[in-house]
Order: structure tokens, then sequence, then C-alpha cells
């Protein structure tokens, strides 16, 4: 059977196992490529670098190992790269930097290691809008964050130093840092001029300190917002009150003060409030359980509080 016009092949979520064939490698009409959530060996097939058309490679959860290899230099065509779940060891190859077209890379679960690049703009890629990498082990400083991104997922793995900066006229939707070691302060990130994130701020997990600051009435749409386990201190900040978006409000794990204010009756998209182990004082407010409808998890545990449970939240 002649196969050499193929431009599409879609073998993902099979039951297919043993080596990626060779003679794929001879496909040069190949476009689009799937062969993800399979059983498959060996490491990712070095023909790849001949497959100069691809638009969009697949290879996540496939049980791949060995090293990530420098196959990118002639994917110029490229735009998305799903490598997610697999075992590939060693840093991420520096043609990737350069496919010019690439718009998604998902490479998180694996086991890589090495550096990012300190400021991710300089780099080749104008129209990347997804970057994952979560769940590897990659460290270093992380500086900057490119407009054109709208998903950035580096959580669990060993950066540090104070967080990113957000460019003028930011797309971003995602951004994900838990379980890092950033520190300093949130204000650089959350005061910044021009910016706010359209979905999810996670935080949590890291050596962030200092107050939590009083910009978030730049941050309209975010629904999303885990502080938790880290070194905050202080007391809500009143414009808090204002992200009325706001669907899940995790901070447990700070040291932050005072009493629940009453402004975060206003969050009555709330499905989720995490408050646990801080130092809060004072009693249960009332408004909890009749302004917050929407309300599924409540959790205040390890605080201050006095008095008894108020029957609204029954």
């Amino acid at each position: 059977m002649n196969c050499s016009n193929l431009q599409v092949l879609i073998l993902g979520r099979n039951k297919l196992v043993g080596k990626i064939p060779d003679g794929i490698g001879s496909l040069s009409m190949l476009t689009l490529l799937y062969l993800h959530d399979n059983i498959l060996q060996g490491g990712i097939p070095l023909f790849i670098a001949n497959l100069t058309l691809l638009d969009t490679i697949s290879l996540a959860e496939c049980q791949l190992g060995g090293s990530f290899p420098d196959v990118f230099q002639r994917l110029t065509n490229l735009r998305r790269l799903t490598l997610a779940g697999n075992n590939l060891t060693g840093t991420i190859p520096p043609s990737l930097y350069n496919c010019s077209s690439l718009e998604q890379v998902y490479l998180d679960e694996n086991q890589l290691t090495g550096r990012l690049p300190l400021n991710l703009s300089s780099i080749l890629m104008p129209h990347l809008t997804t970057l994952s990498v979560s769940q590897n082990h990659i460290q270093g400083n992380f500086l900057d964050i490119p407009s054109t991104l709208q998903l950035l997922d580096l959580s669990s793995n060993s950066f540090w130093g104070k967080l990113p900066s957000l460019s003028n006229g930011s797309s971003l939707i995602i951004l994900a840092l838990s379980n890092n070691y950033f520190m300093g302060s949130l204000r650089s990130l959350v005061c910044s001029n021009g910016v706010n994130i359209a979905g999810v701020l996670d935080l949590g997990n890291n050596l962030l300190s200092g107050d939590i600051p009083e910009c978030w009435e730049k941050w309209p749409s975010l629904y999303y917002l885990s502080l938790q386990n880290n070194n905050l201190s202080g007391e809500f900040p009143r414009t808090l009150g204002s992200v009325t978006s706001l669907q899940l409000l995790n901070m447990c794990g700070n040291k932050i003060l005072g009493r629940i204010p009453s402004y975060l009756m206003n969050l009555s998209n709330l499905k989720i409030l995490q408050l646990g182990r801080n130092e809060l004082v004072g009693r249960i407010p009332t408004w909890v359980g009749t302004k917050l409808t929407h309300l599924r998890i409540l959790n205040l545990r390890s605080n201050h509080f006095y008095g008894s449970i108020p029957p609204q939240l029954c």
C-alpha cells in the first residue's frame, strides 16, 4: 500500500502498543499526526525532523521516554505540540524556541529539567498563546510573560525569584504558578497598569510575603483566585470585594488578620471560600449564609472565631 500522499494520521485513544514505526517518517505530506493516549515504546522518533509540513503533533499520554530530541529546526509550519503525560527527560531543545509558527505547547507531566529563557518575549515565537510545562523539574527565574500568551502553566516545578511581570495589552486568561519557590510581593504582578487576567490566577504554595495589595478592581473578570500556603499578611483588601465574578477564593495557610469584611458579601458567585489557617477573629458573619447563595465549600478552620455557628449556614 502506497500512503505517500497521506496528509492526516489520527490514531489517538486506542490500545496501540509497540514502537512508532519508522515508515511514518516517509510520509512527507503529513500535516496532522495524532497518536495520543496509546501504549507506545521508545522515545520521540528522530524522523519527526523530516516531516516539514507538520502542523500538529499529538503524542500525549503515550508512555514515551528518553531525552527530548532536538528535531524542530525545520518544522517551520508547526502550530501545536502536545507531549504531555510521558516520561521525557533532559532539557527543552533550543530548536523548539525557533519554531516561529508555534501557538500551543503542552509539555506538562514529564521529567524535564533545565531552564526556560529568562525573557520569553525575546524568543522567536510571536504567535504563542499556550505554554504548559507543569509537573516537571524545570528551575530558574522567569521574568516576563509575552502579551500573546493566554495560558501559562508553570506549576509544580522549581522556579524561584520574584513573580514575572505582565506586558501591557496582555491577553492572559490562565496564570498558574503554584507549587514553586516564587517570593516577594504580589504588587508588581497584581498592580501592573493596563493588565489583568480574565480567568484563573493560582499562586498557591510559594514563598510570597507582605500585604495583599489594593489593586483588585483591575481584575473584574477573575473567577479563580488561589493564594494559599504563602506568607501573606495584613487584612483583606477592600478592592477584593469588587471582583464579583469570583467563584473560588482560597487564602488558606497565610497570616491574614482581622474580621471577615462585609464587602466580601458582594462576591455572590462564590462556590468555594477557603480561609482556613489564618489569624482571623470575631464572629462568623451571618451574611455568609444569606448572601453567598451559591456556596458549596466553606473552610474557616484554625482561626480565632468565637460565638455560635450562624443558623443561616444551615
